[in-house]
């Protein structure tokens, strides 16, 4: 407002002295009457023209509106409250995709709303920190997306089948409130040699969350292929049961690699860490070199020394214990700052898992966020005393800046309590046994954004045209095609699961005779993790098959509608089919080699050696079939998830066309 109003003053004194002196016969008093107004001029604010604010009402009485709010599902602490939260997310990550700005609030507030679909007069509506707000942009066709998707999430969709409703609110003012502007999060996971022995955590909560840009970098990818361009967000899980020492530290000493994840954060990339992923970034363990190390935290440009074991990137140091290690302990923390982002929508006490590292010390760049109040293998089991002298009161969450880009970093492990069975099913667990998607959502979102101080409120909208548009798109059916795109993806996928069912097969006849193998070893301990994880994977790479298959179809059902309007989604359909060609080859080409590995598996335990060198053998090639066997997730799932985002895409916009 300050700015235009200064322009537009000094654009008519600019004007007065031009006309000032063109006529050179011009008298005296003529030159001291300009004189005398350039001076009124400037003492005055006569010209001085305010910005009115954008919000008005029609003038045929019917209300406008300037947005859609969101208020995010918390304070029960229920599942189905946490399911609610995951589809408010995928509502968020469905605008982000089609470039439509959204706000994620920093403060608790209130305004004038009415219900999108109840029949609620306009009343006011408090919101608690991290409420969702969508501005209308003036441009109809955008305008009319993000209505369309806010009543399919609100009332029903034609492309999903799920129970849970999401609350939106239409914004009946314009309010002034800070925010941090979302940015549609596109996930690089580090997937080196250590980390595929584990569960999928992170890729299973952002599935559920709509992160559908979440790739799989390899051993020695990270220096090739993360970039701020393509990625926004790095995330390090935590290091698997099954990883040796020796990997954890080959990977490490990778100063290629750590110095690209430098770079990414450095330059504005956000990081999100748990355990092996917290040490990863940390500045190390506390020991008398601790102080070289911070160095390279306290001053980004500097490269990843030869002898840091870690990537030096948060001002932060731990410690770590083999007693910790050989335990998963059940945790409980208590949020100590809840006006940050990733605390937004979570309960003042939380309940995790902990096994690893822990902080024991941090500076000036880093911010402890809650801390272990209560670390527990169960009642009646006694633990570790320095657990409770160390352990507890330290922080097991923490929040670091590195150059431009920020970093979340969990001691403990919110993302395995995503209802993973083998964690749940011995343990008797009173929580929601999905509220860590909460805080990895949270974390996610917060290191792929940037705060504002003001939302933008530039447009409005009569209720009548979401009225409207609600009734247009309601009305919508999706036809069935017999014809279809993808027959020979279709047939691939077929022989591919037909494959996953005999595997999983041999794979369950490998565990049987593995623990008969191992029932009286005291060298190598009765624990098939590797071959369990294998057999779990089998259901898993199949049910993405699945899901893939049932996009296909759906593709094929609207590709009869958009066509009507000059849609490009043939030629879409076309590019999709050759992506999706090349990853399968992929899969199919690391399914051989898995199958292989456990050929070789069988072999052995039908041609016994000798005992020792037997079971040696077995162990080394079932942990390596898990490590090939899961490289398929690099490809499968983002099979689904290509598809899924253009099929998603295409029908928002020809909701948003349709409704013309």
């Amino acid at each position: 407002m300050v700015r235009r109003g200064k322009r537009l003053y000094f654009n008519q004194i600019i004007y007065i002295l031009n006309h000032m002196f063109i006529i050179d016969s011009m008298q005296i008093w003529v030159f001291w009457k300009n004189t005398m107004l350039i001076c009124i001029l400037l003492m005055t604010s006569i010209l001085y023209v305010p910005l009115v604010k954008p919000y008005i009402e029609y003038i045929d009485g019917d209300e406008s509106c300037t947005g859609f709010i969101i208020p995010l599902p918390a304070g029960n602490d229920t599942t189905m409250e946490t399911l609610v939260n995951s589809r408010a997310r995928f509502l968020v990550n469905d605008l982000l995709r089609e470039n439509v700005d959204v706000f994620w609030t920093l403060k608790p507030g209130s305004a004038m709303c009415r219900s999108l679909t109840e029949n609620m007069s306009v009343r006011e509506v408090q919101f608690e920190r991290g409420a969702f707000i969508i501005p209308f942009t003036g441009d109809n066709v955008s305008d009319q997306l993000i209505t369309a998707v806010m009543v399919d999430y609100n009332v029903a969709s034609e492309l999903d089948e799920q129970p849970y409703v999401v609350d939106i609110f239409c914004l009946m003012e314009a309010i002034e409130i800070s925010a941090l502007k979302l940015a549609e999060p596109q996930i690089a996971q580090h997937f080196a040699l250590p980390v595929r022995y584990g569960w999928p955590c992170y890729l299973q909560i952002a599935e559920a969350g709509g992160f559908l840009t979440f790739d799989f970098l390899l051993d020695g990818e990270a220096s090739s292929e993360l970039n701020l361009k393509d990625y926004n967000v790095f995330m390090w899980p935590y290091e698997p049961n099954p990883t040796r020492f020796s990997e954890v530290a080959l990977s490490l000493s990778d100063k290629t690699e750590g110095q690209s994840v430098r770079s990414f954060v450095r330059e504005g990339g956000g990081y999100v860490g748990s355990c092996y992923g917290a040490l990863a970034a940390s500045s190390g363990f506390l020991n008398p070199f601790s102080g070289i190390h911070l160095l390279q935290a306290y001053f980004p440009f500097l490269s990843c020394l030869p002898f840091s074991f870690t990537m030096c990137m948060s001002d932060s140091l731990m410690v770590e214990r083999a007693e910790v290690l050989e335990e998963l302990y059940v945790s409980y923390s208590k949020i100590r700052n809840r006006t940050h982002p990733i605390t937004f929508g979570i309960n003042e006490t939380v309940k995790e898992f902990f096994s690893g590292p822990w902080f024991v010390w941090h500076g000036r760049n880093t911010e402890s966020i809650s801390t272990f109040t209560e670390v527990t293998l169960g009642e009646n089991v006694t633990i570790p005393p320095f657990i409770k002298n160390q352990v507890e009161q330290s922080p097991s969450w923490m929040v670091s800046t590195f150059g431009k880009g920020d970093m979340v970093l969990f001691s403990s492990h919110p993302e395995f309590i995503n209802n993973i069975t083998f964690l749940f099913e011995k343990r008797k667990w009173d929580a929601d046994q999905y509220y860590g998607r909460r805080v990895v959502f949270n974390a996610i979102m917060y290191a792929a954004s940037e705060e504002v101080e003001i939302i933008p409120f530039d447009m409005h909208r009569p209720l009548s045209f979401i009225d409207a548009i609600q009734k247009k798109t309601c009305s919508l059916k999706i036809p069935s095609a017999s014809d279809t795109s993808f027959e020979v993806l279709k047939e691939r996928f077929a022989n591919y699961q037909d494959n996953l069912t005999v595997f999983r097969q041999q794979t369950h006849q490998l565990i049987a005779l593995y623990s008969i193998l191992f029932n009286e070893s005291i060298v190598y301990q009765s624990q098939s993790y590797p071959l369990l994880y294998t057999y779990t994977f089998c259901s898993i790479l199949h049910d993405y098959v699945n899901k893939t298959l049932d996009v296909f179809q759906m593709l094929d059902n609207i590709k009869v509608l958009c066509e009507k309007s000059n849609s490009m989604l043939p030629t879409k359909l076309v590019m999709l089919h050759s992506n999706l060609s090349e990853k399968l080859n992929h899969t199919e080409e690391i399914f051989l080699k898995t199958r292989v590995i456990s050929d070789e598996i069988l072999e052995l335990f039908q041609h016994p050696v000798s005992p020792f060198y037997e079971k040696a053998c077995i162990v080394e090639k079932s942990r390596n079939m898990l490590a090939t066997f899961e490289i398929s997730l690099k490809y499968l799932p983002q099979m689904y998830f290509e598809s899924l985002k253009l099929l998603r895409h295409e029908w928002y916009h020809y909701e948003s066309i349709i409704v013309l």
